[in-house]
């Protein structure tokens, strides 16, 4: 939380790893790299600032304990490794406010992938994957979409724009 800026780079495995929620309020947050995930948290919550992850390696976000809530801010991440997450969990995924904008060129990505039930009310959702057998939206659960703008560009051979096993 602040004005200022931090730049991560993951020389070893993660750039940013947390075993609790990290809360992003205001600032900018710059992962510059990682050799696995840019960001492994338990939970991950952004109301504002700028958040964006550059990972040639690994997934972008991994919330691989719990959920992941976009609820104002920005959010700009790109993966171009193989079976990439932009943003993943296990529990839900919930975008009510804010900019999402997810990049993703390797085979079998994922731009926002929930193992939970997903959630989109507001905000701004990007998402672009050019690799093969990619999904654009991954939901393991039910997917609702009330409001807000979702644009899913999916380029690869057998991908799809959005996938999801629930409703």
């Amino acid at each position: 939380q602040g004005a200022g800026t931090l730049n991560f780079t993951g020389l070893k495995k993660h750039a940013i790893q947390s075993s609790g929620k990290t809360t992003v309020n205001s600032g900018t947050i710059n992962v510059l790299s990682a050799v696995k995930d840019g960001m492994n948290v338990d939970s991950f919550v952004i109301n504002g600032g700028t958040v964006s992850v550059n990972n040639p390696n690994g997934d972008g976000i991994d919330a691989d304990q719990g959920y992941i809530e976009v609820a104002g801010g920005a959010l700009n991440i790109t993966c171009s490794a193989n079976d990439a997450k932009g943003l993943c969990c296990d529990s839900t995924l919930t975008v009510s406010a804010g900019t999402v904008k997810i990049t993703l060129s390797g085979a079998d990505s994922k731009g926002m992938k929930s193992d939970s039930a997903m959630f989109i009310a507001g905000g701004s959702v990007t998402i672009v994957s050019t690799g093969d057998t990619c999904k654009g939206i991954s939901c393991n659960s039910n997917l609702t979409i009330t409001g807000g703008t979702v644009d899913v560009t999916v380029g690869g051979a057998a991908s799809k724009g959005i996938k999801t096993d629930g409703n």
